[in-house]
């Protein structure tokens, strides 16, 4: 067994360390932002629990190894039950693996709530044993759970965990008998597809993100201090960028970068979402921009002018850290636009290449069978379900991290 490492997946591991870095030091610092306080709101909360849920899975579909010239990952380890199986071409959901089922869907239910209600009664006895918040014991979070009076939203907490885990018990025990989301046209398990999928996603929005945010923040701080000149060019540049219909400017693009004879799947997912990266950042260098201009003439900076500091150490210690917060949230926000936006591209059939799998490419795939008769829905759908699962998350955890900045909408 040999262990497989593309860059994509050091990418993925290195910008979830940093965040997760960056999380666990706010919560031991007090001189550091609490970003721990947003889960005050029972949507931040919710939205982490599925956010952890997906990043879990683009993990796992992450660890790779060569066993007997086949390359697998934990992923496809975890779902053996849905891999394992070719069934008949176009079966609808819930179809029967074999003729003489062991398990009925009732009782693949009850087995499936009861393992997820313990392995969720688990982590709560393992956190209030050991966990400490801010000194307080988890404990004493969990004791106050009935009466709703914690300062965190840990009453939609355990709920969302013990809805994730046990929803995982229930698919896991129907996976051994049934096709819980049909089967496509080669007879591969449609929810097998799609979870794989996952990865995909995150990889072009995580990327993506990490290549827009730097040129974002630089254009629009040079824009907007210096001004003159240089804020003319790079005001032209980014509304000539803006001028151009985003999706025509991708699909460009990556037609472009189709003639360049690529063949590695991952390099060519690479150059998509650097792409993507560099064709993204005019929307938040523009807002970037006009905060710069605002605070460059507030007092405190006009005073650090005034005692000689250099423009680079006043835009680096005293701009920025007043405009990161509006950057974060916008950035937060185009997220979802970039998983889209790679989605819009595979579905026109120019996006990720060819082994990778898609939510795109899974409804490319299913929009030619939404015409036979009978209708073959389930592919569309469960990639649809999927996909605005993660959606409406990302969208929920971005409001939450604008009601933190906002002091207005902060909770108390």
């Amino acid at each position: 067994m040999t262990a497989v490492i593309l860059f994509s997946d050091i990418l993925l591991f290195g910008i979830i360390s940093v965040v997760g870095w960056i999380f666990i030091r706010s919560l031991r610092n007090p001189l550091l932002p609490q970003w721990h306080t947003m889960f005050k709101k029972p949507g931040a909360m919710a939205s982490g629990i599925l956010l952890a849920f997906f990043v879990t899975i683009a993990l796992l579909d992450s660890l790779r190894f060569e066993s007997h010239f086949i390359i697998q990952t934990l992923l496809d380890l975890c779902l053996s039950t849905l891999n394992k199986v070719e069934g008949p071409s176009y079966s609808p959901p819930f179809t029967a693996i074999s003729s003489v089922l062991q398990q009925p869907l009732l009782t693949g239910l009850i087995k499936g709530w009861q393992q997820g209600s313990l392995t969720t009664l688990l982590i709560i006895a393992l956190t209030g044993m050991r966990g400490r918040v801010r000194g307080y014991s988890l404990y004493h979070q969990l004791v106050t759970l009935m009466t709703g009076r914690s300062i965190y939203a840990w009453r939609t907490f355990f709920i969302s965990l013990w809805l994730v885990l046990s929803c995982l018990a229930v698919f896991y025990q129907w996976s051994e008998q049934y096709f819980i989301a049909g089967t496509d046209k080669l007879g591969n398990d449609v929810l097998y597809t799609a979870l794989k999928s996952i990865r995909t996603a995150l990889v072009v929005g995580l990327i993506s993100t990490l290549l827009l945010l730097p040129c974002a923040l630089f254009f629009g701080l040079i824009s907007g201090f210096f001004g003159s000149r240089v804020d003319m060019m790079i005001t032209y540049l980014y509304t000539l960028i803006n001028a151009i219909p985003s999706i025509l400017l991708l699909a460009a693009a990556v037609l472009l970068l189709q003639t360049s004879h690529i063949q590695s799947s991952d390099n060519h997912l690479l150059i998509l979402c650097l792409i993507l990266g560099l064709t993204s950042w005019a929307g938040i260098c523009r807002l970037v921009r006009a905060e710069t201009l605002k605070i460059r003439e507030y007092p405190f900076v006009k005073a650090v002018q005034l005692l000689g500091l250099s423009n680079g150490k006043i835009l680096l210690k005293h701009i920025l850290p007043a405009v990161w917060p509006v950057a974060l949230v916008t950035v937060t926000l185009d997220f979802s636009g970039l998983v889209l936006a790679e989605v819009v591209l595979s579905y026109l059939g120019i996006g990720v290449g060819e082994g990778i799998y898609s939510f795109g490419t899974l409804m490319n795939n299913a929009r030619l069978e939404l015409v036979r008769l009978p209708v073959v829905w389930w592919p569309l759908f469960c990639a649809f379900s999927l996909l605005s699962l993660l959606i409406v998350a990302a969208n929920l955890m971005s409001d939450a991290l604008q009601a933190f900045f906002d002091p207005l909408r902060r909770p108390e």
